[in-house]
């Protein structure tokens, strides 16, 4: 443990000498270990290339906390300039971290001066020789007149859960019979369906494990116990949701389409300050749009 330790002073001591950003880390050290993430954020820190699959997990099963990843987020960000920038990121997705992010992006963009967006739209490039250079990152505003765009399709997902009880409480009228199906077919929602006693109560859960752009678990039930009259309102919801995605490309092509497809991530930034729930759904939705793509998606506010 003293070896260990004593490895790790060496290694800071070596990283902080004259690595800005090994620096900037250490200086809001004691304030990101007394954060705690929320999975979609944990997974972002894995994907990003700051921690590994392993801290990942060990991670989850600490509640969220980075107390024990300093040294890992240490070495990543001294490798590559650029993850701290993506840390910072990460951390805007929450409300209690923000102030925190927007410290380390500001000092980020001040003393390693590397913005990673200063324009409506930009990309971002890392050379790599000479006269070579790869688009790393780019960055698409969107002002809050769009803020309607995404309201609505959320508004139409809660209309299609409530027009769905009554059609699925008349199909099945056996709870525990639609709470077994679904204890088999998707385990991962067991623990919170021991506690659901109606249809209304499942369909609660069935609709926390959805997502705007993916209400396959909602699909299954009416396949499953032929709930014919649900189709063409799921039909429907699809469809608003894809000329919603198909309105989203055609922003995105009007505005950088050659950039984009080489870029590696796709920034968007909001012009307004949605809650936890609705960036999810925003984030969601983008990624849906985009995925033909292949693309990191960020979605963060500008406030």
């Amino acid at each position: 443990m003293v070896n260990y330790l004593l490895m790790y002073i060496i290694l800071l001591c070596t990283l902080l000498d004259d690595d800005p950003a090994s620096q900037i880390l250490q200086h809001y050290s004691d304030r990101i270990s007394q954060v705690s993430l929320i999975d979609s954020c944990i997974q972002l820190l894995y994907t990003e290339g700051l921690i590994t699959e392993d801290t990942q997990r060990k991670i989850e099963r600490c509640g969220g906390s980075l107390s024990d990843t300093l040294r890992e987020l240490m070495i990543a960000v001294s490798d590559d300039h650029s993850k701290l920038r993506s840390l910072g990121n990460i951390l805007m997705e929450l409300e209690e971290t923000k102030p925190l992010a927007q410290d380390i992006i500001k000092d980020c963009d001040e003393i390693i001066n590397k913005p990673l967006i200063t324009a409506v739209v930009k990309p971002v490039t890392s050379t790599v020789s000479h006269d070579q250079s790869t688009v790393s990152a780019g960055e698409l505003f969107f002002n809050a007149a769009h803020k309607p765009v995404f309201n609505e399709i959320r508004g139409s997902f809660g209309i299609l859960r409530d027009e769905l009880v009554p059609l699925i409480t008349q199909s099945i009228p056996s709870v525990a019979k639609m709470k077994s199906f679904l204890q088999l077919s998707f385990p991962e929602m067991s623990r919170d369906l021991s506690n659901a006693d109606s249809i209304d109560d499942i369909m609660n859960v069935v609709v926390k494990n959805c997502r705007v752009n993916d209400i396959s678990i909602i699909k299954t039930i009416v396949k499953r116990f032929k709930v014919t009259e649900a189709k063409p309102l799921i039909s429907e919801y699809e469809d608003e949701v894809k000329t919603v995605c198909g309105s989203l490309k055609d922003f995105l092509s009007q505005n950088q389409p050659k950039h984009f497809l080489i870029c590696e991530t796709i920034q968007f930034t909001l012009g307004w300050e949605p809650d936890e729930h609705s960036l999810d759904d925003i984030r969601n939705l983008l990624e849906e749009a985009f995925k033909e793509l292949n693309k990191r998606i960020i979605v963060r506010s500008i406030h």
